[in-house]
């Protein structure tokens, strides 16, 4: 993993930032990070990086049919069921898009796995280029390929648009906290002090983190963490339920029947707690000496909902429609 993600930040990502400050021009962050996770993960996933995190940003067929794909998708969970329906008999509309998106992912998949098997099985012997999570399913045994492309769809899913949101969002915080900002900073000089030494400056930027030293940026994490409960990477869910459940005294859900589950923040105060529930505050996720990362438990402050401060899918606070 370390592999992918530093050649693809120290090559590609930071020479463009470099590149943008000295001829002073003006970049749109969030693409550039949404192209930097989706070749980490395509990388990660069936080892094959599509390069589009390149100088020139070249746009990628793969990549724009797996947008397109998302992009239908949303809508089939915006409008009502009956009209997406109707579109998808009828082809209209982004539905004639999904079809052809679709069809492209797999295509592109199926090449993958038919081109990463015939590498395997001429080269049984793991090495570094076959260190990616679609090589290691077919080592451990016998796959169908519908169940191997399932396997690298599901992780670029799930990777790609919350990790590329959850780092615009973290630096858009941070942008707008300079007082955020200078202390991340001091405790990464303090911790490449120790790690690398003080008067060595020059190593301090010669190589990526080691994950030992990424471990002592407590105040660090306690930004990400904030930043994910304020911005959550996936507001919303879709829940089906598989039997009869009494929602309330006079109200039950069938079995098969859907909701909508919001994860935002949400104070218990109209004033002032609804105005420090949206401050950006990593110390909300400290001890009290500041030394470790400590999660609030929900009984801690009424104010806040309970002081329900864990993250989305952490036993977030539910709001369903």
């Amino acid at each position: 993993m370390s592999r992918w993600v530093s050649r693809s930040i120290w090559n590609r990502f930071m020479p463009i930032l470099q590149s943008a400050c000295e001829r002073k021009h003006s970049v749109d962050l969030q693409d550039l990070l949404l192209r930097l996770t989706f070749d980490n993960i395509c990388g990660l996933a069936f080892g094959k990086d599509p390069e589009t995190l390149s100088p020139d940003l070249p746009e990628n067929a793969f990549a724009m049919a797996f947008d397109r794909a998302t992009e239908a998708s949303l809508n089939r969970f915006i409008f009502p069921e009956v009209v997406w329906r109707f579109k998808k008999y009828m082809r209209l509309g982004m539905e004639t898009t999904l079809s052809d998106s679709v069809s492209h992912v797999d295509k592109y998949l199926s090449a993958v796995i038919k081109s990463r098997k015939l590498e395997l099985d001429s080269n049984p012997n793991p090495n570094q280029d076959h260190d990616n999570l679609l090589s290691r399913f077919m080592r451990k045994g016998t796959y169908s390929d519908a169940f191997l492309q399932n396997v690298a769809l599901n992780f670029i899913l799930a990777g790609r648009d919350t990790s590329s949101v959850a780092l615009s969002w973290f630096f858009w915080l941070v942008s707008n906290n300079p007082a955020v900002e200078r202390k991340i900073l001091a405790e990464l000089c303090s911790v490449l002090k120790i790690t690398r030494g003080e008067n060595n400056q020059g190593a301090w930027l010669s190589s990526p983190l080691a994950f030992e030293e990424v471990d002592q940026l407590i105040y660090l994490k306690a930004a990400l963490s904030r930043t994910l409960r304020l911005y959550p990477s996936r507001p919303r869910g879709l829940e089906a339920r598989r039997g009869r459940r009494r929602v309330a005294r006079w109200h039950v859900r069938a079995a098969g029947s859907r909701s909508r589950t919001r994860y935002i923040r949400r104070a218990g105060g109209r004033r002032l707690g609804e105005r420090i529930a949206w401050r950006f505050k990593p110390e909300r996720w400290l001890s009290p000496d500041g030394q470790s990362s400590s999660r609030r438990t929900r009984s801690s402050s009424w104010r806040f909902n309970g002081g329900a401060e864990d993250l989305p899918r952490q036993r977030t606070w539910p709001i369903t429609d």
